[in-house]
Formats: C-alpha cells, sequence, structure tokens
C-alpha cells in the first residue's frame, strides 16, 4: 500500500512547463502571472514559466491587455497557453490556433525581418500582406482592400495613431525597434473599435528584448536603433530610441507634363530638397496588472515638389508625436486611459508658415463575464491650426461582444454605439460564424461608419463657385466577407472573397482652384485576396495576392469613377534559404495599374504603370561574445526600375543598403 501511495504522489505533484504566447500573433507574452494554487510566477522575455502543480489543479494566466485564460493541468510535458489581446478586440481568436479567427488576418513578427534589410517602419509597411503603401515626401499612405488612406485605423498597442485633423495615420515616423508583431485585420471593425476603422486596422504591439541596429544606404541614408529590457522587482521595462537622416538626392528623368498631358520639361535633375531627419524616444513598464507605453518622435523632411517644382525649393515640414497610455486590471475590470499629442509645422521658406495641433484624451473599460464582455468609454479631440478654427469634439461609446462554442462551431456577435460631436450617433453591428475542421470555413458581415475629420468640416476651396453642403459621416452599409483556411503539415492557406458598399462617402474633388471634400452618393468595394505560407528546410515561402474592382459611383447620372491610386490587382513574395548562420532573403513586390484621377474610364496617361520590383538580401549570423551579430547587405528594387507611387514624384530606383544588429544570446 505505501508502494502504491507513493506512486500517486509521484504522477500528481510535479514540475509544470510552459509557454504563454499572444492569441492573435503568436508571439511570446513577457510578464504574464501565472497561478496554480499558492505558487505565482511571472513569464520571461520568451513567455516560459515553469511551476510545481498537480494534475487537475487549475492553471490560471493574467496579463494587462489580455483576457484571463484557465486550463486544467493533465498529463502534458509542456503547456503552451494563448492569451487573446482586448486591445485588439477581435473577435473569436482560436486559443488552440494562433492565427484562427472569422476573418482573415496577416500577421507579421517584426523582430524576424528586422535583420533582413527590413530597418524602418516604411520598409516595413511595404512587406505587410494585404496593405497597399505609397509614398510622397517621405509619408507613408495605406490601403486595404481598396480603401483610403482615412479609413484604415492604425494603433500602436490599442492606442489609434490617426490625426484627428485629416483622418489618416503616416507610420513612417515610429520607430521601428519599438514594435513587436504586426496584425493586418482587413474590413470594417468598426462593432469593436469604432470610427476609422472601416476599410481596415493595422495593429501594432511593442517589442520585447534588447537589440542594437545600425543601418547605411545609398543616397547618404543611415540610421541607428536601440532597445534595452531590464526586469526591476517584477516590472519589465523596456526603453530605447532611434534616428536616421537621408539625403535622397537622387538623379531622376523630369518629364514634366501639363493637364492637358502637354510635356513640360524632359531632362535629367537630382532630387532638390527631399532630405529627412528622424528622432525618437519610447518605453514600456509592464506588470502581470499593469502596462505603461511612452513614445515621442520628431520627422522633419523635405517637401519636394512633384518633378523638382521649384516653388517647392525651400519649403519645409516639421511633425512632433507624443503618446502615453496607461492600462491597469482592477477588480476584474480592464482600465485604459491615454493622450495624444501631435503637432505639424510648415514653411514655404519664404512668408507662409503654417501649424496644426491636435490633443486627443481617451478612457476605457472592458470586463468580461463568462461568454460575454461589455467596454465602454469617451473622450475628445481638440484641434488648433493656422486655417482651422479651433474645435473640441467630445465622444463617447458603449459596445458588448458575445461569444458562442458548439463542438466545431463558432460564432460571435458585436454592437458598438458611438456618440460624436458633429457625426450623432452611429450604431455599429457585426456577427461571424466558422466552422473548424480540416479546412475551416468562416464568414463575417458587419457595419461601420467614419465621422468627418477636422479638415473635412473645415477646409473648403474659398475659389469654390458653389458652396458645398457640411459633410456628412460616412456609412458602411454593409461588409461582407467569406473564406476558407486550411493547414497540411508546413504549408499554409487561407483566402477570402470580399464586398464592402459605402454611402456618403468622403471624398476630396478638385474646386475652382483648390480642392474640397464632399460626399459621394455610393463606394463599392469588391474583390478576393489569398495568402500561402510553406516552410521545408532550408526553405520558407510567404505568396500573398489581391485583386478587387472600385467605383466611387457620383450623384449624376449613375457616372461612376475609380477610386485614385486603388490598383486593381497587387501582391507580393518572400522566399528564405537558410544554411546555417548563412541566409539569402529575396522578395518580390508586384502593383497594378493604378489611376491618379477620380473620372470615368481614365485613359492610360492618367494611370500609373504596372510595376514588379525586386529586393534581396544576404544575412549572415555570428556570435560575438555574450551576443549574437547579425550582418545583412542587399539591394532594393535590384532591377533599378524607375516608377512613381504618387503622379509627379518619382522614387530613387536601385538602393544598396548594409545593416549590422546586435542582440544579447
Amino acid at each position: 500500500m505505501i508502494r502504491v501511495f507513493m506512486v500517486v504522489v509521484v504522477q500528481a505533484l510535479g514540475d509544470v512547463r510552459g509557454t504563454v504566447r499572444d492569441g492573435v500573433t503568436g508571439l511570446p507574452v513577457s510578464a504574464a502571472r501565472v497561478t496554480v494554487s499558492q505558487e505565482v510566477v511571472s513569464t520571461e522575455e520568451s513567455g516560459r514559466f515553469a511551476l510545481t502543480a498537480r494534475i487537475g489543479d487549475t492553471l490560471r494566466v493574467r496579463r494587462i491587455g489580455y483576457r484571463q485564460a484557465s486550463i486544467v493541468i493533465g498529463l502534458q510535458d509542456s503547456l503552451v497557453v494563448h492569451l487573446q489581446p482586448l486591445a485588439l478586440q477581435v473577435a473569436q481568436v482560436d486559443v488552440r490556433a494562433p492565427a484562427a479567427a472569422s476573418r482573415h488576418i496577416a500577421l507579421v513578427e517584426v523582430r524576424s525581418i528586422e535583420t533582413e534589410g527590413v530597418t524602418s517602419s516604411r520598409d516595413l509597411a511595404t512587406r505587410l500582406p494585404f496593405v497597399s503603401a505609397r509614398s510622397s515626401r517621405s509619408g507613408v499612405a495605406l490601403s486595404m482592400r481598396g480603401s483610403r488612406p482615412e479609413q484604415v485605423l492604425v494603433l500602436l498597442d490599442g492606442v489609434p495613431l490617426n490625426d484627428p485633423a485629416t483622418g489618416a495615420a503616416d507610420m513612417s515616423d515610429l520607430p521601428i525597434a519599438a514594435l513587436g508583431g504586426v496584425a493586418v485585420i482587413p474590413g470594417a471593425s468598426a462593432a469593436t473599435l469604432g470610427s476609422g476603422a472601416s476599410g481596415g486596422v493595422l495593429a501594432l504591439s511593442s517589442g520585447a528584448g534588447s537589440t542594437l541596429t545600425a543601418s547605411i544606404s545609398s543616397h547618404s541614408r543611415a540610421g541607428l536603433s536601440a532597445a534595452h529590457t531590464v526586469r526591476v522587482a517584477g516590472v519589465v521595462i523596456r526603453a530605447g530610441g532611434e534616428w536616421s537622416y537621408a539625403r535622397n538626392d537622387f538623379r531622376f528623368h523630369n518629364t514634366e507634363r501639363t493637364a492637358a498631358g502637354i510635356p513640360r520639361s524632359d531632362s535629367f535633375e537630382r532630387r532638390v530638397n527631399n532630405d529627412e531627419r528622424r528622432a525618437a524616444l519610447f518605453g514600456t513598464a509592464v506588470t502581470p496588472a499593469a502596462q505603461i507605453t511612452v513614445l515621442a518622435s520628431r520627422a522633419e523632411r523635405g517637401l519636394v515638389g512633384p518633378m523638382n517644382v521649384r516653388v517647392f525649393d525651400d519649403a519645409r515640414g516639421t511633425i512632433y508625436r507624443t503618446l502615453v497610455r496607461v492600462a491597469a486590471d482592477r477588480g476584474g475590470w480592464n482600465i485604459a486611459g491615454g493622450a495624444r499629442l501631435l503637432r505639424n509645422d510648415y514653411d514655404d521658406g519664404s512668408a507662409f508658415v503654417s501649424r496644426t495641433s491636435s490633443v486627443s484624451l481617451d478612457a476605457d473599460a472592458e470586463r468580461q463575464r463568462g461568454s460575454v464582455s461589455v467596454r465602454f468609454g469617451g473622450g475628445l479631440d481638440r484641434v488648433h491650426g493656422s486655417a482651422l478654427e479651433d474645435a473640441i469634439r467630445p465622444r463617447a461609446f458603449a459596445g458588448a461582444n458575445y461569444e458562442w462554442k458548439l463542438d466545431r462551431w463558432r460564432a460571435a456577435a458585436a454592437v458598438r454605439l458611438d456618440g460624436i460631436a458633429d457625426a450623432g450617433a452611429r450604431l455599429s453591428p457585426s456577427i461571424s460564424v466558422e466552422r473548424q475542421g480540416a479546412v475551416d470555413l468562416f464568414a463575417r458581415a458587419g457595419q461601420g461608419f467614419r465621422a468627418p475629420a477636422f479638415h473635412d468640416l473645415n477646409l473648403v476651396s474659398p475659389q469654390r463657385i458653389d458652396a458645398p453642403p457640411r459633410v456628412r459621416p460616412e456609412r458602411v452599409v454593409l461588409d461582407l466577407e467569406s473564406g476558407v483556411r486550411m493547414r497540411h503539415k508546413a504549408i499554409s492557406l487561407s483566402a477570402a472573397l470580399f464586398d464592402r458598399e459605402t454611402r456618403d462617402a468622403i471624398v476630396w474633388f478638385p474646386g475652382t482652384f483648390s480642392w474640397s471634400p464632399r460626399n459621394v452618393g455610393r463606394e463599392r468595394v469588391y474583390g478576393t485576396e489569398a495568402r500561402l505560407t510553406a516552410t521545408r528546410k532550408p526553405f520558407d515561402l510567404d505568396l500573398w495576392a489581391s485583386a478587387r474592382n472600385t467605383a466611387l459611383h457620383l450623384d449624376i447620372d449613375g457616372v461612376a469613377v475609380p477610386t485614385p491610386y486603388v490598383p486593381a490587382a497587387d501582391g507580393g513574395a518572400t522566399g528564405r534559404v537558410r544554411s546555417g548562420r548563412l541566409s539569402v532573403v529575396t522578395s518580390l513586390s508586384a502593383i497594378g495599374r493604378r489611376p491618379t484621377v477620380a473620372i470615368p474610364d481614365p485613359s492610360r496617361a492618367q494611370e500609373l504603370p504596372a510595376v514588379t520590383l525586386l529586393d534581396m538580401h544576404v544575412n549572415w549570423r555570428t556570435p560575438m561574445g555574450a551576443a549574437d551579430a547579425f550582418a545583412s547587405v542587399g539591394a532594393r528594387n535590384i532591377h533599378g526600375t524607375r516608377w512613381q507611387q504618387v503622379a509627379g514624384y518619382p522614387t530613387e530606383g536601385r538602393v544598396f543598403t548594409a545593416s549590422l544588429t546586435l542582440r544579447p544570446k
């Protein structure tokens, strides 16, 4: 009997090891609180933990910004716990499969590609699946599923980065060392995130670990970024900074034409006033029950004109960004508050100087009870500028989410009511369903809206012959999505069909001498997208493609025009070959023809041609004492293709790059 009793005790009491990961990105979650009976531990930077427990005990994992997870300990050798993030509000995340959700989502780990020639947030934007990124004057405009930039909501740890004045977000000034993971979420998400999430969401999360990167490239570009992580009395503190400079004085063929297509110039020149200087500081402090995120950045750039138009030779722009967010778990409630400051200065180099500044305050609280979660909050935006009246816009919201599971079936329903000054009350519902199996099937339907930005409400061409009516909120009356997701061994495939119809879309059209916003009767976008990933040592492949049709239906005898700068098709592929410490990464991106003006049936002269770009980088990893060194050399746009992302703004062609990254072992 004594022998039997001892066997039972040995089987029932022992070490339990595991890893905690983000339920959307799959990245490790550090500083999570893991509890079994009276024992409490925190996860390491790698997300790992170890403690002593008995079979049948309940293991609970808690981390600020995530929903609590509970697992009954069995005979597993190792546990993997996936936490669903609250800040993303992505419905139906399957804790058994991190990337599974009742919608099409693409996930990118920044740390894994930062050593492959991706040394800035602008470089990162061009590598994201299902995202069209275009750049002019050093800024980056994002589009998903044919959306306009102001229809894409960009978040950092749940903090919106969109400018209240313009409605759009420029992520080019974000330090890449501050980022850990990216979730690309196409489609309307207003039922959980409110105004601005009508076309898609780009959810960025803070990074972890220590790193130091120095980079140089063609056209006098240089950059330095660093981050360091320490653990003090149970608090994980990460701080860092980034600096970069670029002259960007490349040669180009000036083929400027008049509006009628008549050549105005035909010469080879160097870009003038195209330089940029960026600096940023960031920091996070995380405990299992609280998190603080701080970011401050300054970006100065020369506002070069299209095709070197001389009037812009001395124009300068400077953007200052500051954000602070504090989140805490108190009595079962996840409470968060934050402040954002954004200032945009413009100086034309002669007599005209303008400044636009905005301050945004936010607070929200969320609580989950079983399958139901409720969330409410509010805030205000204050904008002041040389061309804007001092305006304050208060806002508030309340929402709920319900999840249902039965065998292989999963469903979720969400609804959110937003009240915004100058936009009224807006109700945004959504419903999703998924059947899991060898092939997962999913479908989603929802609605959304976008409140007019301050520029939409206040900036009108003073030379317009007719006074336009006040701009109304645009409404996504129906956003549909259905797709499949499958995985076989090391190959995974996902594909989706989508259809989005928007009423009263806010679009800027030319006035007599300038531009003004107006509501378009109907906007429709429909298409398909797919992604394939495959891994078979020593090869990795990531391939994605998207095709869509966009049309703005004007209230003029049924006239339909395309959405400017949205290609009918685009895609990309990244392949990796590894051999020991050496790896070769090749990236291909393809962009179809895209109209530059919103007119019916644009001619070839009113479209930018299709382009295919090829990048290649060779990477070498080697130990250096207590750190690993990652050296990378390569080239972007190997063929030296001369193309334009925005009409009149040429790109630099071939760019040679080199970088060195150090990371502790």
